[in-house]
C-alpha cells in the first residue's frame, strides 16, 4: 500500500497521496519495529503481534525504495537498506538461495520453509528479485539467484 500510494502520487501529482504514504511508513517504522530494528507483523490496539515475517521485511523495504524514489529523501532508502540487512542475518538460506520466510531465531517452528509464490502480499523473494537486487549488492545477488 505505501508503494503503490507513493508511486501514484508521483504519476498523478497528488501530494496527499504522498502524505498518506509517509505517515504509514513513519507508524510502521515508528511503532511496529522493536528496539533492534526487527518488525513486528501486525499491530492492534497498542499491542505489536508476532515477529515479521520475510514478506513483510521485502515489501516494506520495496515502500522504501518508492518513497525515496518519489521524494529523493536518502533516509528512505537507509531504511529500505537496513530491512534487507536483517533479511541477511537473520533470513538468508546460506547454503542454498533465497531467504526462508522465518527467521533463523523464530520460536515454535518445525522446519523453516521457503517459496515464491505471491499470497495475499507479493511473496518476499520475489520482491527481493525483482525489485531490490541493485539496491542490496553483489554479496547478496548469490541468494536471490
Amino acid at each position: 500500500m505505501i508503494a503503490a500510494l507513493a508511486n501514484a502520487a508521483a504519476t498523478f501529482q497528488h501530494d496527499d497521496w504522498l502524505a498518506a504514504a509517509v505517515r504509514a511508513w513513519r507508524f510502521v517504522m515508528d511503532t511496529m519495529r522493536d528496539e533492534n530494528g526487527r518488525l513486528f507483523h501486525s499491530w492492534r490496539v497498542g499491542k505489536r503481534l508476532h515477529r515479521g515475517t520475510l514478506d513483510d521485511y521485502a515489501n516494506l523495504a520495496r515502500a522504501g525504495i518508492a518513497l525515496f524514489e518519489t521524494t529523493g529523501e536518502q533516509h528512505y532508502l537507509d531504511e529500505a537498506k537496513a530491512l534487507v540487512a536483517v533479511l541477511d542475518r537473520h533470513f538468508a538460506d546460506e547454503e542454498g538461495s533465497g531467504y526462508f520466510i522465518t527467521a533463523d531465531d523464530a520460536a515454535d517452528l518445525i522446519v523453516r520453509n521457503k517459496h515464491c509464490h505471491d499470497n495475499a502480499a507479493p511473496a518476499g523473494n520475489g520482491t527481493l528479485v525483482r525489485r531490490l537486487c541493485a539496491a542490496v549488492g553483489p554479496r547478496r545477488r548469490r541468494h536471490l539467484a
